[in-house]
């Protein structure tokens, strides 16, 4: 019996080492089969000519996305815009006449989040481990998207000076805003594209010259903003809540709010209880908004409607007023700028 137990333990750990040295060496084949630039990156693509990443996840495009996030981790720190400012810049350079020398490469630009584009990733090698682990090396050649940049920036430093000079021609002041304001959106991505510049190619930056100053633009903008007056006019707007909110968001751009404003915002607030089979108490809510400039034409309208629920009916109201408080933050906000933005077209 003692023989049997001995015999059948030698056995066990014959076993146990075979298989231990059969993964051991399945591990060492592994790394020795995992290509250098997994490891090793500026092997084959030097710093000083190469941003690189490398990213990995189930698939092909999800490890691209992983490796175009970590390269953004690189310009985070640095880089942020405003959504608002984005979407302005998308609409106006929409439809001026802006064209690269390298435009092919423009194609590679990734949204990476809410506040960062970069331009020229390119995706190159790929290795998948026997595990089905997907890897992909990305990178930015330094020089070439350095060239991009460069014409990006020329082009948007020819846009501002012309809007500058569209402004400076104009002696009305809802155009002299419009252009100073769709300038210095361009100007604040071209700053991101600088900060970006630096990142990708320090020398390249040192040689931008640029026929504006920025922070005196933003200035000027702000001055113009302070001439334009609104005047806010509200029906049924229970203890001035709306014309609270719209008096905030455009004072915080600079504009005035007074009784003799020239440019009208008129409108009306509805808010009414719906009779539900439930517990809760519900109210409907309806905000309708126009705008007119100095001749008395409409020139911006916003509707919306939605409905708003809770334990208590004052409740209910208050969730109501927050809905359309970020209606007018975001919708109408937009609505706004779009308006402004128009006229520079």
């Amino acid at each position: 019996m003692r023989r049997f137990i001995l015999l059948f333990v030698l056995i066990m750990l014959t076993i146990t080492c075979y298989v231990a040295a059969l993964s051991a060496r399945r591990d060492v084949a592994d790394r020795n089969d995992r290509p250098q630039w997994l490891t090793n990156p500026q092997s084959r693509y030097p710093q000083g000519m190469y941003l690189v990443a490398i990213g990995e996840g189930d698939n092909r495009s999800r490890a691209e996305a992983d490796a175009a996030s970590n390269i953004a981790r690189i310009f985070e720190t640095r880089v942020e815009t405003e959504q608002l400012v984005r979407e302005r810049y998308a609409e106006i350079v929409s439809e001026q006449d802006f064209t690269y020398e390298s435009f092919t490469e423009i194609d590679r630009r990734v949204n990476l989040s809410a506040t960062q584009t970069l331009y020229n990733i390119q995706y190159a090698e790929s290795y998948t481990d026997e595990r089905g682990r997907v890897y992909v090396l990305a990178y930015i050649d330094r020089h070439r998207t350095a060239d991009i940049y460069m014409d990006m920036i020329a082009n948007h430093n020819r846009t501002i000076v012309s809007f500058l000079n569209r402004a400076a021609d104009s002696d009305n002041n809802l155009h002299r805003f419009a252009y100073k304001s769709a300038a210095s959106v361009i100007s604040s991505t071209n700053e991101t594209l600088l900060d970006q510049l630096q990142i990708i190619a320090p020398d390249y930056k040192a040689m931008i010259q640029l026929d504006y100053d920025h922070n005196e633009l933003l200035l000027e903008t702000r001055k113009l903003a302070n001439n334009l007056r609104f005047r806010i006019e509200l029906e049924n707007d229970q203890n001035n809540r709306i014309h609270s909110m719209l008096a905030g968001l455009l004072t915080g751009h600079g504009f005035v709010v007074d009784d003799n404003g020239e440019i009208i915002i008129k409108g009306d607030v509805m808010i009414e209880d719906i009779d539900l089979p439930r517990q809760e108490k519900f109210v409907r809510w309806h905000l309708n908004l126009r705008m007119q400039d100095q001749s008395g034409s409409n020139v911006l309208t916003h509707s919306q409607r939605g409905r708003e629920g809770h334990l208590s009916q004052s409740e209910a109201v208050a969730r109501a007023y927050r809905a359309m408080d970020n209606e007018i933050t975001k919708d109408f906000n937009r609505k706004l700028f779009s308006f402004f933005d128009n006229l520079v077209k």
